[in-house]
């Protein structure tokens, strides 16, 4: 028998926040995605991993014409014993292919065969591991990728280099005490401590040619210059023309 005057036991209200119900609908999604079919190119008109034609058309992603090994090569990528770069490298594109906002997100497909056989090991890296190796790409490791992936797009028909659109884009940073430099952010209307990067697209297939994250207000002003160089490297010849906003560089530097 039970006293009225006794506790009753009553489950305690639950609450579901918003954000938990969008990170479940992303993972199921993602956990949706991942099979041998999604990372090998069925039913995608974006990829193709055995498509061997070229060139390319624009806007096809084919990592057989870019020579993705060779890439990976020039740029001197380092591995280890039981992972070569280029499988780290395929690792971390899985990732992205997936739509996984972040590495450390990586545990929600790691087991997956699909992305293990796109990747060429028999699982994917873990977090410690895929994060461990993006520190270890110095700078210039990451340009000599870039000239190497320009020069296979241009050759592949993937980027005609004719127009190319320039900007900046500032990334927000949401931790504490960060020692950033405060630029202004689109999305928050608001100038606040971000990183700021920079892009340099084709204007025709929108196919990513150049990108830095290595910036300071002090150097901004000259990155259109730094990129007029990159490209000429590329290409043999400084661009055509650049279309970009009134605030990506200065006239002084312009002049340049």
């Amino acid at each position: 028998m039970t006293s009225i005057s006794a506790p009753t036991c009553r489950r305690a209200a639950t609450f579901v926040s918003p954000c938990s119900l969008i990170r479940s609908r992303y993972i199921r999604t993602a956990r949706s995605r991942v099979s041998v079919s999604y990372f090998l190119g069925a039913g995608m008109t974006s990829f193709s991993w055995f498509n061997q034609e070229s060139p390319l058309d624009p806007g096809q992603f084919n990592l057989l014409a870019l020579d993705l090994p060779a890439l990976v090569t020039a740029a001197g990528y380092p591995g280890t014993r039981d992972i070569p770069a280029i499988n780290y490298l395929l690792g971390l594109l899985a990732v992205k292919l997936t739509g996984t906002r972040r590495v450390s997100h990586v545990h929600d497909l790691a087991a997956d065969p699909g992305a293990a056989l796109f990747a060429g090991l028999t699982a994917l890296p873990k977090t410690t591991a895929l994060t461990t190796y993006s520190y270890r790409l110095q700078h210039a490791k990451q340009k000599k990728f870039l000239t190497a992936l320009d020069k296979a797009s241009v050759a592949a028909g993937l980027a005609p280099g004719e127009v190319l659109n320039l900007d900046f884009h500032a990334v927000m940073h949401w931790g504490e005490d960060a020692a950033l430099e405060k630029h202004y952010v689109p999305s928050r209307s608001q100038r606040t401590r971000s990183v700021l990067t920079f892009f340099a697209e084709d204007a025709d297939s929108h196919a990513l040619l150049y990108a830095n994250a290595d910036l300071v207000k002090a150097t901004q002003n000259n990155e259109v210059r730094g990129f007029a160089e990159h490209w000429k490297t590329v290409t043999g010849t400084h661009p055509a023309l650049l279309v970009m906003d009134s605030k990506v560089t200065t006239k002084p530097s312009s002049a340049n």
